[in-house]
């Protein structure tokens, strides 16, 4: 029996050199092999272990291994019958929920077109009432357009009457204008005719052709002549006025004016063509000598200019 009492004190002399205890050391080195026995024990076990499961060559694995497969066909065979079967249950849940929503949809539906068709019945009855009052009012227009028309129609009738008639009387007065006016014609064309048959034989001819001292204007002066065989019941002013003459070469078809006293008739003509008498120009001048010395100027005077004025001259 163990004692509680401590160990007895050691009072040896404690020194280097003395050994230790003789067995520690062959202790150690016989558990290594003990250690490294069991290793090589535990994996001899479980290479042969694995082996044995997985040699396929012998008929108890082979059996082993098709019984393991044919349980895990089973298995897989089992998960999938009930996975098909929960994606079953969730295709009816799916149908049935599609076939409720569906019929809510169409009843829903219902209820709209019940809806939609009351409305389009009261909008076919508004839409009728409305068709009705504007055939109405269409209907009223209509006859009063059609009065109305009737009225215009009669009125334009009367004023196209009028204007058919105020148009033949325009035209039978057109008519009698115009034998009137032919017949006028042709008394002044018979009139025209005599008196210039009157006049060629009376051979008229101005006489005494005189220029005017005085000029008019800037290189024109007055000419008169006496118009001469001119029959005593003719009209001297208007065979004057008829009667052409040339002057300067120039041919005038008539006067510009005549006159008449008791016994002759005078017709006059202003002629702007080859009068230098009646424009200005200097006739002569006198030489008064130089301006000034070495000017090289000469001052020059005209005694006489006509017809205006007569200045100084440089030259």
């Amino acid at each position: 029996m163990p004692s509680d009492s401590p160990p007895p004190y050691y009072n040896g002399t404690s020194n280097e050199t003395l050994p230790l205890k003789g067995g520690l050391r062959s202790h150690t080195r016989s558990a290594s092999v003990m250690r490294i026995i069991l290793v090589v024990v535990v994996f001899g076990l479980c290479f042969h272990a694995v082996d044995d499961y997985y040699n396929t060559d012998r008929p108890s694995v082979s059996a082993r291994m098709r019984s393991m497969w044919e349980q895990e066909q089973r298995d897989q065979e089992v998960a999938f019958n009930e996975t098909r079967r929960g994606w079953a249950m969730q295709r009816l849940e799916w149908l049935y929920d599609f076939a409720a929503e569906k019929n809510r949809l169409q009843e829903a539906r219902n209820d709209e077109d019940v809806l939609a068709r009351e409305a389009r019945r009261q909008q076919k009855i508004k839409w009728e009432q409305e068709a009705s009052a504007w055939r109405k009012s269409f209907n009223t227009t209509r006859i009063q357009w059609l009065q109305q028309f009737e009225e215009q129609k009669a009125s334009a009738q009367k004023e196209l009457n009028r204007l058919r008639e105020e148009q033949v009387r325009q035209r039978q007065k057109h008519d009698e204008e115009r034998v009137t006016l032919e017949r006028d014609l042709e008394k002044a064309k018979e009139a025209a005719r005599l008196d210039t048959e009157r006049r060629l034989r009376a051979y008229l001819t101005w006489r005494a052709l005189t220029p005017h001292q005085e000029c008019i204007s800037y290189g024109t002066r007055m000419y008169e002549a006496e118009l001469m065989n001119v029959p005593a019941d003719a009209d001297g002013l208007a065979w004057c006025q008829d009667t052409a003459i040339q002057i300067h070469s120039v041919n005038y078809q008539r006067p510009t004016y005549c006159s008449r006293d008791a016994h002759t008739i005078m017709g006059y003509w202003k002629v702007a063509s080859n009068e230098p008498t009646c424009t200005t120009f200097w006739e002569s001048f006198l030489d008064n000598g130089c301006l000034a010395a070495g000017s090289g100027q000469r001052v020059c005077s005209f005694p006489r200019a006509s017809p205006i004025f007569n200045p100084p001259l440089a030259i």
